[in-house]
């Protein structure tokens, strides 16, 4: 398959809002739907992916494209960023404890280049795009200077497979809360890789 990749663009803001989605398992719903009344999460998102200078912006992501067709994406940036990152005005304060699992390992990850999101389009998972998108983050960190990589990831699902195939290790869990919408239950665990 002839895949490139390239860093994102604002044009590639409504794949990377369905690919987050995606790829969160129903967290990114159960935060946003209905944060602004009468729109889609997905339309939602795309505001969060519009923020320039944060860390959840599309500037942080590249993308996976075949044939013209965005099919999956990566989005990465040095963890410690996040402590500077304004807040999000979507986030409505009643969710925030949806966080919490995710704040609560962050400490132990300090100072790592953090995958926030690794997602291909099911339709073309199975042909080495994840990896291929893994190893643009792994040498994006190695060219910052970063040792180690850091990602979460819901105990459970198949992309702890793929991640250990990657040589991630699970250095920390936290149990999930538990939401309508989110469709993973169990633990989120956090997973870290040498460059």
């Amino acid at each position: 398959m002839d895949v490139t990749v390239r860093p994102a663009t604002p044009d590639d803001i409504p794949d990377l809002s369905r690919l987050h989605l995606l790829a969160s398992h129903g967290l990114f719903d159960a935060v946003f739907h209905d944060a602004i009344p009468g729109l889609p999460t997905n339309e939602i998102y795309e505001r969060v992916l519009a923020r320039t200078g944060t860390v959840r912006s599309y500037e942080n992501a590249s993308v996976a494209v075949h044939e013209g067709r965005v099919i999956g994406e990566v989005h990465a940036y040095p963890l410690d960023d996040a402590a500077n990152d304004p807040p999000n005005p979507l986030v409505p304060k009643d969710r925030l404890g949806l966080f919490e699992p995710f704040r609560r390992l962050d400490p132990q990850a300090a100072g790592t280049y953090r995958i926030s999101i690794l997602s291909v389009y099911p339709e073309f998972r199975g042909n080495g795009i994840g990896a291929k998108l893994m190893d643009l983050a792994h040498a994006h960190a190695k060219q910052r200077g970063f040792s180690k990589l850091s990602l979460f990831v819901f105990d459970g699902t198949r992309a702890v497979n793929l991640y250990q195939r990657l040589g991630f290790v699970v250095i920390g869990r936290s149990p999930l809360i538990e939401h309508e919408r989110l469709h993973a239950s169990g633990d989120l665990l956090l997973m870290t890789r040498p460059v």
